[in-house]
């Protein structure tokens, strides 16, 4: 199985339980009266006061699933290959269960969470404790991706609205939407940008703390910066050679490219070289 695929993992997964949600969401709500009649929503509002109020969200997602579709309309897939992609899906999503562990015992029922497929969302207050546990988790939770899936994720960090029952898990807002479609249109890259807002308010470019977690971009985006030395050397070669088998000048490329040239950075801030060359 080629790794082109192994990055979109969770499409065929996504789909099929997308189709098992929708059915389980009509029996259960009613979803099919409401459509006919919207008087019929009055049974499945929210009972309880609904809040309003600044938070932060996280949205992240595995790199390469357009490619993916698009091997599945043309070429088919394999039983084995879907059971990898499963697995693979699975897993990561039981890591990023696992990995939450730490940032639940700091700020507990303030945080939200959920795994759809190969996404990943997470709501935390709009405080200066919970962005930097965010931003902590992010980082490890690249490491985790790249380390043991061989999967880069690509997203954003926002701030914004937050609408919600503090007794429900929903992520509802203008903050994730606002991470969703910076993610989409603004990372490009495999990296976790975030909101130039959270950057003037919490002072992440100048504070001494958080100059190894977060970094600003040749393109003036900020970022998560979530390698270290020890990473760069584990899986630099694995980048490389992905690189290099994608075409030249596709978007593809040079999305590995980038995260190439990112741990070669690493790699010579330690040994103290200059950078040349490419990828």
């Amino acid at each position: 199985m080629t790794s082109k695929q192994i990055i979109g993992s969770g499409l065929t997964s996504f789909l099929q339980n997308t189709s098992a949600v929708n059915s389980d969401i009509k029996k259960s709500t009613g979803l099919n009266n409401v459509l006919v009649s919207p008087e019929a929503f009055k049974a499945i509002a929210p009972t309880a006061q609904l809040e309003v109020c600044d938070g932060i969200v996280a949205f992240l997602d595995v790199l390469g699933t357009s490619s993916l579709m698009e091997s599945i309309e043309k070429d088919g897939i394999k039983q084995e290959e879907i059971q990898q992609i499963y697995a693979t899906t699975m897993g990561m999503q039981a890591e990023f269960q696992n990995s939450l562990q730490a940032i639940l015992e700091k700020l507990g029922d303030d945080l939200k969470y959920m795994a759809i497929s190969d996404s990943f969302v997470i709501s935390v207050p709009n405080s200066k404790d919970a962005i930097t546990a965010l931003i902590q988790f992010v980082a490890n939770f690249q490491k985790i991706c790249l380390k043991s899936f061989s999967q880069p994720l690509r997203g954003a960090i926002a701030k914004g609205k937050i609408i919600g029952n503090i007794t429900e898990n929903t992520i509802i807002g203008s903050a994730f939407i606002k991470a969703y479609r910076a993610e989409d249109k603004l990372a490009i890259y495999p990296r976790v940008i975030l909101d130039i807002q959270l950057i003037e308010d919490f002072e992440l470019d100048r504070l001494f703390g958080y100059r190894d977690l977060v970094s600003r971009d040749t393109d003036g985006m900020f970022y998560v910066n979530f390698a270290d030395h020890m990473l760069a050397e584990e899986i630099l070669t694995l980048v490389s050679t992905v690189s290099q088998k994608e075409k030249h000048f596709s978007p593809e490329r040079q999305k590995w490219d980038w995260l190439c040239n990112y741990l070669r950075q690493k790699l010579l801030v330690q040994t103290g070289d200059s950078l040349k060359g490419s990828c």
